[in-house]
């Protein structure tokens, strides 16, 4: 009967907090914790924890998250760590869990890469609160769910989805910045394939060519999105450009993915300094800037498919068309082939840019759904 009333009274808590959500802690009892079933991304979150026991590892830690607000593959993470105690078992068995997670296929057909990522709160950060967790899976589909953490002691405690806690947080992440750079290059490389990208250049992330003169290019200097509202413990919001052009004189079509990692949409301005077009890669002076969320709806392969559907049924049409007109027909076969679910608040369709000029400056620039805002400058490249 004794535990019949407290199973009851537990419940009755949760249900409690749950409807009282802020930024508030709700520590379990320890024998509570340990009777939950622990996934992988827990036991990830507990490896931490036994981590953080070590004071050089933990400053170590917590300074390399703090200078990386985008987030650190956890591979790299170990790898880097140096000194005292950098060789344990917590480290070691961090290590071969990251590797065993890389390139890891995920249930929606992406791809999975441990990183980790801290949650700074506003003023200074209070260490001896420091907590770990991780987004729950289905975050986006149920608004207002407790999300899991632990304590520097692993204890559990529940924080609010809605509103970022004032301890210091660090996230555990499986599809974030580093698994973008992956699906990217792979992106790319059917692209490629598809005949939509120059075969013989390979740029990696970087896009560069090179010649005796240089290159010339055009730079985001400037970015700014509109507030998508997710769940801080989402973190950052994956962002890609898809640029598309005429790469030769009989209109044939030249797209690119290009990584956006240091991108969130929080409403607020970014100054990213990077290079977006290559203007050796057309055949004359204007391109399109087209912006995507990554999310879960639909993985890498499926959106890549879909743009060399979209592009290559129009091919047929573009030989013999004045080059602009080509431009724009290329642009809107991006947009038409898109699932209508893209285009929901919260999915993976952001906003375009077209005929963006070789030369032409544009400040305070908005796109066509004035989700975003960028400043581009044109920018010369010197060879070597």
């Amino acid at each position: 009967m004794k535990n019949l009333i407290s199973t009851v009274m537990i419940a009755i808590v949760i249900v409690m907090f749950g409807c009282q959500l802020e930024t508030e802690t709700v520590i379990l009892p320890q024998e509570e914790a340990n009777s939950k079933e622990v996934s992988s991304k827990d036991d990830v979150a507990l490896q931490l924890v036994e981590l953080l026991q070590n004071d050089g590892m933990a400053e170590y830690l917590i300074g390399s998250l703090e200078e990386a607000p985008g987030g650190i593959a956890m591979t790299d993470l170990m790898d880097r760590m140096e000194g005292p105690g950098s060789k344990n078992s917590a480290t070691d068995r961090l290590r071969k869990t990251a590797l065993q997670w890389t390139g890891k296929h995920a249930g929606n057909g992406g791809l999975e890469v441990l990183e980790l990522w801290m949650h700074l709160p506003k003023g200074e950060p209070i260490w001896e609160e420091l907590l770990v967790s991780y987004a729950p899976s289905d975050i986006e589909e149920n608004e207002g769910q407790a999300i899991k953490a632990y304590d520097r002691a692993g204890n559990v405690v529940y924080l609010s989805a809605d509103k970022a806690p004032d301890s210091p947080v660090i996230v555990v992440e499986t599809q974030g910045y580093a698994a973008l750079l992956m699906e990217v290059e792979k992106m790319n490389a059917m692209l490629r394939s598809a005949g939509l990208q120059h075969n013989t250049v390979n740029r990696g992330n970087t896009g560069l060519s090179r010649s005796a003169a240089g290159v010339e290019t055009t730079k985001l200097d400037k970015i700014e999105l509109n507030d998508d509202q997710e769940p801080w413990i989402s973190g950052a919001a994956e962002v890609y450009a898809v640029t598309s052009g005429i790469r030769t004189t009989d209109n044939a079509p030249e797209l690119k993915v290009i990584p956006m990692q240091y991108l969130k949409n929080d409403d607020r301005a970014y100054y990213p300094n990077q290079i977006i077009l290559f203007w050796d890669d057309y055949a004359y002076q204007a391109a399109n800037i087209q912006l995507f969320e990554k999310d879960s709806n639909y993985n890498y392969k499926e959106l890549t498919r879909i743009l060399i559907d979209g592009v290559t049924q129009i091919l047929g049409s573009l030989s013999g068309q004045p080059w602009i007109s080509a431009l724009g027909q290329i642009a809107g076969a991006i947009v038409r082939v898109l699932p209508d679910s893209f285009f929901t608040n919260d999915d993976d369709y952001i906003d375009s840019f077209y005929t963006i000029e070789k030369g032409k400056s544009y400040i305070g620039y908005f796109g066509a759904a004035q989700n975003a805002k960028v400043d581009l400058q044109p920018h010369f490249v010197p060879g070597s």
